[in-house]
């Protein structure tokens, strides 16, 4: 079984272990990498987000079944500044020649042009703690060395 839902460090890494996961699943932290492919727009916000800048909403209903929500960013489409979310389709950007519409659960990626700030930009609850950009492979490392040192405190 593996834990999930705001999980980033060590410390989340030995807790879950400790708890009788046998690993964890990290999302957001490694959206904060150079590795990714999420544009640096979100790579960005996420870095300067704080817990409570998310939220948890289903208005990003394009390519995602009605109801089902997503944990993003706040932006002019959740704050409600976007108009509604179930009418005619705008395009508000393009991903090597496909549109990208307004209310629709693509995210930018590098190679996206348009306007970010209305697009889902997803975060999870542990944005807080992320305050910069780094390797992947860095963050692997220091999430087992820390884990590895609170295991063994014990």
């Amino acid at each position: 079984m593996l834990a999930a839902g705001g999980l980033l460090d060590g410390h989340d890494l030995a807790t879950a272990l400790r708890a009788g996961a046998q690993g964890v699943v990290i999302g957001t932290a490694f959206l904060a990498s150079p590795e990714s492919f999420a544009h640096e727009y979100h790579k960005q916000r996420i870095v300067h987000a704080r817990p409570e800048d998310t939220i948890l909403t289903d208005m990003f209903h394009i390519n995602w079944p009605i109801g089902a929500p997503v944990r993003v960013l706040q932006n002019s489409a959740t704050l409600g500044e976007r108009g509604d979310p179930f009418a005619s389709p705008q395009i508000i950007g393009d991903e090597e020649g496909r549109p990208i519409y307004l209310f629709s659960t693509d995210s930018p990626l590098r190679s996206t042009i348009g306007d970010f700030e209305a697009m889902a930009l997803y975060a999870g609850l542990g944005v807080g703690r992320i305050d910069s950009i780094l390797p992947a492979g860095e963050r692997v490392t220091t999430i087992v060395d820390e884990a590895t040192r609170l295991l063994n405190e014990v």
